[in-house]
């Protein structure tokens, strides 16, 4: 599975997303996770595995949820997840920047 990392906030509170291509399930998902949840928080903010109406087909669809959850994702996200997808690639972690560079780590199979 490809896992691309990348850190920011919203509404002033610091988050992880995850986004990437599960090949053994032929499918992308997202998460959405606090950093430091407070007492009462769920440590999710998002999952893309218990949203029913999760229905992404490409990773175009996980931006636009992004979106709506008041998140910009960046582009190098969305083009490193569908090349990850395109060339059927597994075990890649990569952490993006707000700037459109990245840190990519190939593991082996």
């Amino acid at each position: 599975m490809s896992q691309h990392y990348f850190h920011t906030a919203l509404k002033g509170e610091p988050i992880t997303v995850l986004m990437g291509w599960d090949r053994p399930l032929n499918r992308f998902f997202l998460v959405v996770e606090r950093q430091s949840p407070g007492p009462g928080q769920d440590d999710y903010i998002y999952l893309s595995d218990m949203d029913p109406a999760a229905k992404a087909h490409l990773p175009s669809d996980y931006a636009i949820k992004l979106e709506q959850l008041g998140i910009t994702l960046p582009a190098s996200v969305l083009q490193q997840v569908t090349m990850d997808w395109m060339t059927y690639s597994a075990n890649r972690i990569v952490t993006h920047d707000g700037c459109g560079g990245f840190d990519s780590v190939d593991l082996p199979s």
